[in-house]
């Protein structure tokens, strides 16, 4: 696998993984919620799994950019 299809991989699922941790929340087999909905927790406390997701979004698209870059680059 190369860099840049680890980091679309990445992008898609992150994204996907952001949607869902927001509205609906992540939960266990056997439990009511390992993580619940970003939205149900307090305002102090959703900066840091939000910037989080941001952070890893972004390093992923950035990688992908320089490696279309260097793609158009060697052509």
């Amino acid at each position: 696998m190369t860099i840049k299809r680890y980091a679309d991989l990445f992008i898609y699922l992150n994204s996907i993984g952001l949607i869902v941790h927001l509205f609906i929340g992540i939960g266990g087999k056997n439990s009511k919620g390992i993580l619940p909905s970003l939205l149900s927790l307090d305002r102090r406390y959703i900066w840091f799994p939000i910037a989080t997701y941001l952070i890893f979004f972004s390093l992923a698209f950035i990688i992908t950019l320089v490696m279309k870059y260097i793609e158009k680059k060697r052509s």
